[in-house]
């Protein structure tokens, strides 16, 4: 598995694992819709980033990777497709397709 930036994921043990898992879901989907992506073996290309809240004065600094509670989860899914048999109607080789997503880490959830 690879993630955007072609590198393997960071052995974070959290973050890995839910690269993983996200992974796993956009392949079950691209292949749902008969989509095969040019590139990473036929798979969509996932990228997942963590982005923590500001700690408050008093608060421990959030942890490197930025995967903790409050924290906001962005999820990009791409895949390229060869379109190259819709040329009749302007439409270029190759169509990139992206999705991102966004969800929040429950600020009261155990971690």
């Amino acid at each position: 598995m690879r993630n955007q930036s072609g590198s393997a994921p960071q052995g974070r043990g959290r973050t890995c694992h839910e690269t993983e898992q996200t992974q796993a879901a956009a392949e079950d989907t691209v292949r749902g819709e008969r989509l095969h992506c040019i590139g990473n073996d036929g798979a969509p290309t996932v990228d997942v980033a963590a982005f923590p809240p500001n700690p408050r004065p008093g608060e421990p600094p959030p942890p490197p990777d930025g995967f903790g509670r409050g924290a906001d989860l962005r999820v990009t899914v791409t895949c390229q497709v060869n379109t190259s048999d819709l040329n009749f109607i302007g439409v270029g080789a190759t169509v990139t397709l992206t999705e991102v997503a966004w969800e929040p880490i429950d600020p009261y959830r155990s971690l």
